[in-house]
């Protein structure tokens, strides 16, 4: 038998009660799901249909026989009610046999969370239950979780390499900044400052997914080795842009590798490692290009160099390194 086609609502609303049930669903999702439902009488009336047919599903779902009966008995119900609902019943009913699975696979056991956490300055290798290797750079923190068909690790703030060791059959996910990055077995980098997080791609492919409640959606992009991805939470930021890879790497040896940099960028690169910043004292000195290896955390080797290479002058204050331009004598 034949049904009419499935309005784009009724699947929407089938997506959205899955991923609300999924142990990972952010605030973000949440509250743009209750915007979806607000925005339209019949989007909330296909949620409240799914919802309602999950309740009366799940009463029965310890056999999957017995839901199965159940999925019967919905299907000759729908087929006696009015041709306006008869095509959304016929839907949801086989929606729930999809929700009945999908929550049977978030809800298998769930590793305790595993915190990892570093200091400014700090740099940890870590080995994950997996096999997984992850070195974490200065000021990061993220929270790893692992279930029987998927790896899960919420990258809240710095930076990241992963190492993933090779399963199939369990993606390892990375959410960051609102989006997802999937792989299975490569290695990649996921750094996260404030809303924005960049992925670069080091081994093997990833797939990297916006978030759920950006303002301006794109579709879910596979990376290829070379490749970074720079999103926000928005979707108005979305850019790919090729990336030196032994750069790109770097900083899991503890020293930063920068071509034509401007000053400000480097300066602000390395005041993440250290607890005592450098500031600089005329804003027009951020435009000083800048090209050479430093090591992370060392203020004082960074101060030298532009003090000699740059005609800088650095002074001490307040707990802080205060650059300026050096004052030449006048005879």
């Amino acid at each position: 038998m034949s049904h009419p086609e499935v309005p784009e609502m009724a699947i929407q609303a089938e997506r959205w009660f899955v991923r609300l049930r999924e142990p990972d669903c952010t605030d973000e999702e949440r509250a743009a799901c209750a915007r979806w439902r607000a925005a339209d009488p019949a989007h909330e009336a296909a949620f409240r249909e799914v919802e309602s047919i999950w309740e009366r599903s799940a009463e029965l779902s310890d056999d999957l026989y017995i839901a199965a009966a159940l999925y019967e008995a919905e299907r000759d119900k729908a087929s006696r009610g009015s041709p306006v609902w008869r095509w959304a019943l016929s839907f949801l009913v086989g929606a729930a046999a999809l929700v009945f699975l999908a929550f049977r696979m978030v809800s298998a056991p769930v590793s305790p969370a595993m915190h990892y956490q570093t200091r400014v300055g700090e740099r940890e290798r870590i080995a994950l239950p997996d096999g997984t290797v992850v070195v974490l750079d200065t000021h990061t923190e993220l929270v790893a979780r692992f279930a029987a068909r998927r790896r899960l690790i919420d990258l809240s703030q710095g930076q990241a390499q992963f190492r993933v060791a090779h399963d199939a059959q369990r993606p390892f996910i990375v959410h960051a900044a609102g989006g997802t990055v999937t792989a299975t077995g490569t290695q990649f980098d996921v750094r996260v400052e404030d809303a924005m997080a960049t992925v670069t791609l080091l081994e093997g492919s990833v797939i990297v997914q916006g978030a759920a409640a950006a303002t301006q959606p794109h579709p879910p992009i596979t990376l290829s080795p070379g490749q970074q991805l720079r999103f926000d939470r928005t979707g108005q930021e979305w850019s790919v842009t090729p990336v030196d890879l032994a750069s790109a790497s770097a900083w899991t040896q503890g020293s930063l590798q920068v071509s034509d940099w401007p000053l400000g960028r480097l300066v602000a690169e390395m005041n993440r490692y250290s607890t005592t910043p450098v500031r600089l004292a005329d804003p027009t000195l951020a435009n000083i290009r800048i090209s050479g290896t430093f090591r992370t955390g060392d203020q004082d080797g960074l101060v030298l160099v532009l003090e000699h290479g740059w005609s800088l002058r650095a002074m001490r204050q307040n707990g802080e390194i205060v650059l300026s331009r050096a004052v030449l004598a006048r005879h």
